[in-house]
C-alpha cells in the first residue's frame, strides 16, 4: 500500500509539471498560464502588451526573436504587431508588422520575427491586431490579477486605446497570453 502511495504521487507530479510545459518561457511577459479568452464584438482590435523601460533596459542592444500567443478560437485576420515607445496610454510608430491569420492555430503559438526589431531599452508594445467578422472568444488571457500594462485593448468600435480593465468597468482583471523572446 505505501509503494502505491508514492507511484500515485509521483504521477501527479509529473502530470502537474507536464501541464505547465504548455506555457512558453518568454523574456518579456506579464501572463501566466492560459485560463480564457473573453468573447469581443466584430470588429478590429488590438491586444497588446505594454513593456515599459524597466523591463526592457537589461534586454537594450539584442533583437526581438519570437513572439508568443494564445488563441482560443481563430480569428477572421490575425496580424503580429510590434510598436516602439509612444505615451503610457498609447504605442508609438509601427516597427514590425506579419500576417499569422494562416500560421495560427488554437492554443499556443510561436512567430518568428524576420528582421531586426532590436530592444532599444525604452518601451516596447507587442500586439496582436485580430478581425471578427462576429462576436467571437479569440485572444487568450490568464486568470489575472492584471498588470498594469498587460491588458492594453484598442477597439475599431470607439477608436480608443483602454484597459481590458477600462472596458470592463474593473471586472475583468487579467493578462493577454502576449510573450515576447529576444535572441
Amino acid at each position: 500500500m505505501k509503494n502505491l502511495s508514492f507511484i500515485f504521487f509521483g504521477l501527479s507530479l509529473i502530470c502537474f509539471v507536464s501541464c505547465n510545459d504548455d506555457l512558453p518561457d518568454a523574456d518579456l511577459a506579464y501572463d501566466s498560464e492560459n485560463a480564457d479568452a473573453p468573447f469581443l464584438l466584430a470588429g478590429t482590435y488590438q491586444a497588446c502588451a505594454r513593456f515599459t523601460s524597466a523591463e526592457t533596459s537589461t534586454l537594450s542592444g539584442t533583437p526581438l526573436s519570437s513572439i508568443d500567443y494564445y488563441f482560443a478560437n481563430l480569428p477572421q485576420r490575425a496580424e503580429v504587431k510590434v510598436f516602439g515607445e509612444g505615451t503610457t496610454t498609447s504605442p508609438g510608430d509601427e516597427l514590425y508588422s506579419s500576417n499569422v491569420t494562416l500560421a495560427s492555430n488554437t492554443g499556443w503559438n510561436t512567430h518568428q520575427v524576420a528582421g531586426e526589431v532590436e530592444i532599444t531599452g525604452g518601451d516596447i508594445w507587442i500586439c496582436l491586431e485580430l478581425l471578427h467578422d462576429s462576436e467571437i472568444n479569440t485572444i487568450g488571457c490568464d486568470a489575472g490579477p492584471a498588470d498594469p500594462d498587460g491588458d492594453w485593448l484598442f477597439s475599431d468600435l470607439d477608436n480608443e486605446w483602454q484597459s481590458f480593465r477600462q472596458r470592463t468597468n474593473q471586472n475583468v482583471s487579467i493578462n493577454w497570453n502576449i510573450r515576447a523572446n529576444v535572441e
